[in-house]
């Protein structure tokens, strides 16, 4: 095969996952949207913020082959951006842990 040909396969398997996850992400970025507008509570502004953040650093992820001048700062703003990804996912999860606990406590009481 051509290396040119699996190249090119490559790249569209990467798109479409990226369109996948930017589909995704704004989707659960509206339902934050949503659950802040109708249950204003610390926990759900964690999930909105990590919403939010996710969406940051997906833009900036777009953007970092672009605003970087080699293969050596390419690395290092990736190597950032995964710091930054990572900490917008436990944002939201430590926010849907604390809103669904806060759930569950509210249709035991008696």
């Amino acid at each position: 095969m051509d290396n040119a040909f699996i190249a090119d396969n490559y790249m569209i398997y990467f798109s479409i996952g990226s369109i996948i996850s930017g589909i995704s992400l704004i989707i659960t970025l509206i339902a934050s949207i949503i659950l802040v507008s109708k249950i204003a509570k610390p926990s759900t502004y964690l999930i909105l913020f990590g919403a939010i953040l996710k969406v940051i650093t997906l833009l900036f992820g777009f953007f970092i082959p672009h605003i970087s001048s080699g293969s050596e700062n390419l690395i290092t703003f990736q190597a950032i951006n995964s710091i930054f990804i990572g900490f917008s996912v436990l944002i939201f999860a430590i926010g849907l842990i604390m809103f669904s606990t806060q759930i569950i406590q509210e249709k035991t009481k008696p």
